[in-house]
């Protein structure tokens, strides 16, 4: 499959060589050739509907709120 990489994209080997244990040197010469091979692991796509940016506070279920421990007890 031939496709262009992502944000977040993990390069796993550059032109068949394990990515963890490329020099700098290795990479300099890899990308001033014509052509490299890359073998890449995408993550899936996030469905932007199922994040949470703000956890839910308690305050959105709770109809009674108490501002400190002892309120409560009034």
């Amino acid at each position: 499959m031939t496709a262009g990489l992502n944000a977040g994209d993990e390069i796993l080997q550059l032109n068949g060589k394990d990515a963890r244990t490329l020099t700098f040197a290795d990479m300099k010469v890899a990308f001033a050739q014509v052509s490299l091979s890359l073998t890449v692991n995408t993550l899936p796509p996030v469905d932007r509907r199922q994040l949470c940016f703000l956890p839910p506070r308690r305050s959105d279920a709770v109809d009674n709120l108490y501002t400190d421990i002892f309120s409560q007890s009034q």
